[in-house]
C-alpha cells in the first residue's frame, strides 16, 4: 500500500507555495506553527530507526522532527472538511508522504505506524483550529478572520459551520464525558510505546523483542512521581507474571492480553488482523537478529574475559593437528575420547557472559555428532541435563525461536553449552 501511496504523488504542491504572510488568506507569520525540516545537502537523508514490526524506537532528534515534519506536512496537504480521516483521498496522503521522503529515509517504516502517526497529527491539528480559533468566539467573527496557512477559505468555512453543528457538539460533549471516566490514562506523553520498549531494552543489555509488553504496560501507567494509575491491574499482571514467568512474553495470551490477540503495549497502529498476517514473518527476523546480537555479545565478552576465563576454566589440553603417524593418530584420538568420556554424568557449573555460575547440572552427552534441540553438538560443545539454575535471565548460546534464556529451558531439561563455558 506504501508503494502505491507513493505512485499516486503524481505532482509536487511544494513548487507553488506561498510562504510569505502577504497572502490575505493566511494568518500573520508570527502565529504560524513550526515549519518542516530542509532537505540535507547532496541528497542525503536522515535515517529513522526501527524494530522488527518497523515502528520508530529510537529517542533521538531524528525522530523528534520527523514526528513534527509529519505534523508540518499533514497542514500543508491534507484537508479539514472531513468528518473522518478515511474520507481524506489517498492523494492527498500520498502527497504527505513524498514531502517526508524529501528529508528521510522510511524505507523501513511500516506503513500502518505511518498511517497513524499521519492521522492522529490530522486529528490533533483539527482540534488545535477549533479550541483555539473558534470555542468562544462567533462564528461571524471567524469567518470574517483571515484563514489558516495552507487552508482555503472555502475550506475554512466549512470547518467553521462544522465545528459549530449540533451533531460536532453532541460528539464533543459525548468525548468529554468518555474521558472524564477513564481511570488508568498512559503517562508517556509524546513518547511512544515503541521508544519506551527499547529504552527498558537498552537498560538490560538486551534486544527490543525480549521485552515482553507487561513490562511497557506497567512503566506506561505510572507517573513520573511513581504513582501507578491502575494499581489493581497492575498487581494482577506482577502476581500472573511470578507465577507464570513465561508469560511475560510478547504472544496471543501473554498477561497482558483481556482477550486472544489483543495488542495493547505494542504501539499505535497494531491490530489484531496484522499480528495474524505478518507475525511469522516478525517472529523470524527476531530470530535472526536476536541470534546475531546475542553471537557478538558473546565473541566481544569471551575476547575481553579471555584471561580470566583461562584462570576458571583451567587448562584445557589442545590436539596439535600436525601427528602425521598412524600410531600417534590413534594415540591421540584415544587420548580425546578418554578426556570425553572421563565427564560423562560429572557434576558441573554453567558459565555465562559476563563471567559468572548461571545454572548446575550434569553432563549427559559428549559426541559431536549427540543432538541437542534438533541440532549436532559440535566439537566445542556438551549437553547438559540442568538441575538448578542461579539466573534464568542468562543467555543460551544457541537460542531458537522458542528459547533463547536458561528461563525458557527450565529444570530437568537439555541445554548444549561450550566446553570452555563449563567448570566441575
Amino acid at each position: 500500500l506504501n508503494t502505491i501511496l507513493r505512485c499516486m504523488a503524481h505532482y509536487n504542491l511544494f513548487d507553488n507555495l506561498q510562504l510569505s504572510g502577504d497572502d490575505s488568506n493566511t494568518v500573520d507569520s508570527k502565529k504560524r506553527i513550526s515549519t518542516g525540516s530542509k532537505s540535507l545537502p547532496n541528497g542525503k537523508k536522515k535515517v529513522i530507526g526501527v524494530n522488527s514490526w518497523g515502528q520508530p524506537n529510537q529517542a533521538n532528534s531524528e525522530t523528534n522532527t520527523y514526528s513534527s515534519d509529519i505534523g508540518f506536512q499533514v497542514r500543508m496537504h491534507l484537508p479539514i472538511i472531513y468528518e473522518s480521516f478515511n474520507d481524506v483521498p489517498n492523494d492527498r496522503i500520498a502527497l504527505v508522504v513524498k514531502g517526508l521522503e524529501e528529508c528521510y529515509d522510511i524505507s523501513h517504516v511500516a506503513w500502518f505506524d505511518l498511517k497513524e502517526k499521519i492521522r492522529d497529527a490530522w486529528k490533533r491539528y483539527k482540534s488545535y483550529l477549533n479550541t483555539t480559533l473558534i470555542v468562544g468566539n462567533s462564528p461571524g467573527d471567524v469567518k470574517a478572520s483571515p484563514a489558516p496557512e495552507f487552508v482555503p477559505r472555502e475550506d475554512w468555512v466549512k470547518f467553521i459551520d462544522y465545528c459549530n453543528s449540533e451533531k460536532f457538539l453532541a460528539k464533543s460533549k459525548r468525548n468529554k464525558k468518555n474521558r472524564a471516566k477513564l481511570i488508568a490514562p498512559c503517562t508517556l506523553g509524546r513518547t511512544s510505546m515503541p521508544i519506551t520498549r527499547h529504552k527498558l531494552a537498552e537498560e538490560r543489555g538486551v534486544t527490543d523483542e525480549e521485552i515482553g509488553r507487561v513490562e511497557v504496560y506497567i512503566p506506561a501507567h505510572t507517573k513520573k512521581d511513581k504513582t501507578i494509575q491502575c494499581p489493581d491491574v497492575i498487581a494482577e499482571l506482577q502476581n500472573t507474571m511470578r507465577n507464570d514467568p513465561k508469560s511475560i512474553r510478547t504472544g496471543p495470551n501473554d498477561a497482558i492480553a483481556q482477550r486472544k490477540g489483543g495488542t495493547r503495549g505494542m504501539g499505535a497502529g497494531m491490530s489484531i488482523s496484522l499480528v495474524e498476517k505478518v507475525g511469522h514473518i516478525v517472529n523470524e527476523n527476531e530470530e535472526l537478529l536476536s541470534n546475531n546480537n546475542e553471537l557478538k555479545f558473546a565473541t566481544e565478552k569471551l575476547r575481553k574475559d579471555l584471561d580470566a576465563l583461562t584462570k576458571y576454566v583451567g587448562n584445557i589440553p589442545v590436539i596439535s593437528p600436525t601427528d602425521n603417524l598412524p600410531s600417534q593418530q590413534a594415540t591421540s584420538s584415544s587420548q580425546r575420547e578418554q578426556k570425553k568420556h572421563q565427564h560423562i554424568d560429572k557434576e558441573c557449573r554453567l558459565v555465562g557472559c559476563p563471567w559468572r555460575i548461571v545454572a548446575h547440572g550434569v553432563i549427559v552427552g559428549v559426541d559431536p555428532t549427540h543432538m541437542c534441540h534438533s541440532v549436532a553438538l559440535g566439537d566445542d560443545f556438551y549437553k547438559v541435563a540442568i538441575h538448578d539454575i542461579v539466573d534464568g535471565n542468562a543467555l543460551l548460546f544457541r537460542p531458537n525461536s522458542n528459547i533463547k534464556r536458561l528461563l525458557d529451558v527450565g529444570i530437568r531439561s537439555f541445554v548444549a553449552w561450550p566446553k570452555s563455558m563449563i567448570t566441575f
